[in-house]
This record gives C-alpha cells, sequence and structure tokens, in this order.
C-alpha cells in the first residue's frame, strides 16, 4: 500500500502520566497511512517515557474535518542500557575455603585420616594438599581430594536454623591421568550433588588448570541444632583411588541475611508494550486501527 498522506487537526493533547492538559488549541499535523491495517505516522515531539492522549480531527477534502477520535500514544524511550547492579560480598561462613591454611613450601604434601586441614577434618582415606605443582584457582593452593587413596573432608558450620544457604566451589581434576574424577557433595549427610571432571575433554595441564568456576548449590537448609556439616568426598567413576577431583575456593552463604555473592551481567531494557515506536527522529507510529474503520 505505501505511504498514503494524511493530515490531523490536532484539537487537545492530554499528558497521561503527569494528568495534565498540554496543548488546548488547533493545530495541523501532517502524517501518513502505512498499510492496509490502518497503521498511520505523524510526527510528534513527545517526552521519552510518555502516555499522551490525543484528540484530533482526520481531515477529509479541502482541510475539512472528517470525523473526530481520540488517539492514544505511548512515546517509548530509546532502549537503555543499564549499570550491572552490584552485590557486596556475602560473608563467608566456611573457615579456609581456600585451603591456604597450613601453607606448605613443596609441591604438594599428602595428609591423611586423622589429619585436619585448619578447619577441615580428613574423615576418609587421605588427600594432597597442592601448592606450586599446578594451578590454584585462587591464590595459592588447592586440595586434591584423593591423595594415595579415596579421600573426604568435611567442615562443621554454624547455621541458623531453617534459614536457606548457597554453596559454591571451584572445580578441577588432577592432570596426571585423562580419567574422569567425580566428586560428591553432601550437606547434612544428604547427597547435594556430583560433579565430573574430563581432564581428556577439558584439555587441562599442570599450568593451565582449566577450573569450573563457581559451581553452585543453592537453598540448602540449616539444620535444626544450628550446625550443618559440609563434606566432600572422592567418588571416581571407574574406582581409581588416587588422582582425583580438586577444590578450591569454597564458599556458604545465607541467603537470608545479606547478599549471596553473586554478579547480574549488564542487560538492555525491553521497552514498554505500546500502541507506538519510537525512533531516531522522534517519529510515533501509532496503531490507530478505529481511527480508518
Amino acid at each position: 500500500m505505501g505511504y498514503i498522506p494524511l493530515s490531523f487537526r490536532i484539537w487537545r493533547i492530554h499528558d497521561l502520566i503527569k494528568n495534565k492538559v498540554i496543548m488546548d488549541e488547533y493545530e495541523d499535523m501532517d502524517g501518513y497511512v502505512t498499510d492496509e491495517n490502518g497503521h498511520l505516522m505523524l510526527q510528534y515531539d513527545g517526552i521519552p517515557g510518555s502516555i499522551y492522549r490525543v484528540d484530533a480531527f482526520v481531515l477529509g477534502p479541502e482541510g475539512c474535518p472528517d470525523y473526530s477520535h481520540n488517539i492514544r500514544i505511548e512515546v517509548r524511550p530509546p532502549p537503555v542500557t543499564e549499570t550491572p547492579e552490584e552485590f557486596p560480598p556475602c560473608k563467608n561462613l566456611v573457615k579456609n575455603g581456600g585451603f591456604e591454611s597450613p601453607a606448605i613450601n613443596s609441591g604438594y604434601t599428602t595428609l591423611s585420616q586423622g589429619h585436619n586441614l585448619d578447619s577441615w577434618n580428613i574423615i576418609s582415606g587421605s588427600v594432597d594438599l597442592v601448592r606450586s605443582y599446578w594451578q590454584p584457582s585462587e591464590k595459592s593452593q588447592s586440595l586434591d581430594i584423593a591423595g594415595s587413596e579415596s579421600g573426604s573432608i568435611e567442615q562443621q558450620i554454624s547455621v541458623n536454623p531453617g534459614n536457606y544457604y548457597e554453596l559454591s566451589f571451584d572445580l578441577a581434576g588432577n592432570p596426571d591421568t585423562n580419567k574422569i574424577k567425580q566428586v560428591t557433595v553432601y550437606w547434612d549427610n544428604e547427597i547435594v550433588g556430583r560433579e565430573d571432571f574430563n581432564n581428556a575433554a577439558w584439555k587441562a595441564t599442570h599450568m593451565d588448570m582449566k577450573w569450573r568456576k563457581k559451581i553452585t548449590y543453592k537453598y540448602l537448609l540449616g539444620d535444626s541444632d544450628g550446625i550443618s556439616t559440609l563434606r566432600f568426598e572422592s567418588t571416581n567413576p571407574d574406582g581409581s583411588d588416587a588422582w582425583g577431583a580438586v577444590i578450591d575456593n569454597v564458599w556458604v552463604c545465607d541467603m537470608m541475611t545479606g547478599p549471596v555473592r553473586k554478579t547480574q551481567p549488564a542487560y538492555v531494557s525491553p521497552a514498554p508494550t505500546s500502541i507506538s515506536d519510537y525512533g531516531n527522529e522522534n517519529w510515533i507510529e501509532g496503531l490507530l486501527r478505529d481511527l480508518l474503520g
């Protein structure tokens, strides 16, 4: 159908947001019929984000008013890129979550059941506390949950009974073999997840461990006695004892008393639903189906 010229005689414009009449006199404006469905275009220098009711006549031949109509026009603001919302770091309830204590001087050291790892207890098998032997996820040290045999560690965490908690940690695998490494995660003796790390697929090396960052479990319930137990256990699927999953940067945050550690990417706000459009030249495309009958 193309663009067919059409004229309006505007006699009142009402700003519906401010509930104020902003024009109360006759003014002619040129517009266009844009398609057979009655889409019209008229130019109006409106304020983005405003909604107007336009009372107008459609001008017939020789400028005579043909019929009148109330027109609702919403002026869309142009897309706005929001600034990412910043969340302050939450309080980490895990002690020694980065396995920085005790600090070791060698590439790694093997610790067996009965030893403690600062606030962590080694409750079965053995683990390797690793420093310079490979790249940690953060700071200087990380933990292979299988030392000379499959191991498991746990820590008791003070919680508010009935509150929800979020657990996160970083995961890699001992790169000395290409077998799949697996860790099973427990919260109060219940399995909350199993995570695999495939060295062959990830092509991990000592210098580039291909860490999987911030594996997260949410809505873990605080135990009624105020103490919850977090446990990591080596459960390699092929049954191998040594060369296990490697963990680092363990966090537990109370989801109900403070901000959970997270990031939110920038996004583009969607324009509001409207019968009009806002373009670079401040043109408003009104959907005026009733106007043309």
